[in-house]
């Protein structure tokens, strides 16, 4: 099914290899944080000092958590990804109004729901996570939510909301159909 303009798939053609240009970028990236891990731990790190001092020293256990908390970070960005490329693919063939449409944008938008969560509770684990080995009475829990993360939230509802309201609406065309 095409029912898209040629100019749009286009667009939506160029979209597609630039996510997954992005996406190779977020794998060099990763392959070069394997290697140099200091280039995530040492700004994670530096939010708990004070004039450049460590409060505590960070042990190997805060350092390997803080890593795992990355690599989900990254894998959640790229199943997002995933899903927009296959989005872009469906709109650069002309499929915009079709279940596998639907069923993409639903994916983008748990996806995204999943991103809004790590969001909401990233800066809460890492100030955990960089206590662990602080001295007892210095561990510290510090609760906080951004406008941003919230509105985040609310874009990944609305992409869920849209994914099922496509599901819907193909789901009656396709029914039209049948009575034709």
């Amino acid at each position: 099914m095409t029912d898209l303009p040629l100019s749009t798939r286009r667009w939506a053609a160029r979209l597609r290899y630039f996510t997954f240009a992005i996406m190779a970028g977020l794998g060099v990236l990763a392959l070069y944080a394997i290697l140099r891990p200091d280039m995530i731990l040492d700004p994670a790190i530096a939010a708990h000092q004070t004039g450049g001092v460590s409060m505590w020293p960070v042990g190997g256990m805060a350092r390997a958590l803080l890593l795992a908390l990355a690599a989900v970070y990254l894998v959640a960005v790229m199943v997002t990804l995933y899903h927009l490329a296959a989005l872009f693919g469906l709109y650069a063939l002309g499929a915009a109004l079709t279940p596998e449409a639907a069923l993409q944008i639903r994916r983008i938008g748990l996806s995204l729901a999943a991103l809004a969560g790590l969001n909401l509770v990233g800066d809460t684990l890492r100030g955990l996570i960089l206590s662990i080995d602080a001295p007892v009475g210095h561990r510290v829990l510090a609760i906080s939510i951004d406008g941003p993360d919230l509105g985040f939230a609310l874009a990944a509802g609305l992409m869920l909301l849209i994914g099922a309201v496509m599901r819907q609406a193909t789901a009656a065309a396709e029914e039209n159909r049948g009575f034709i």
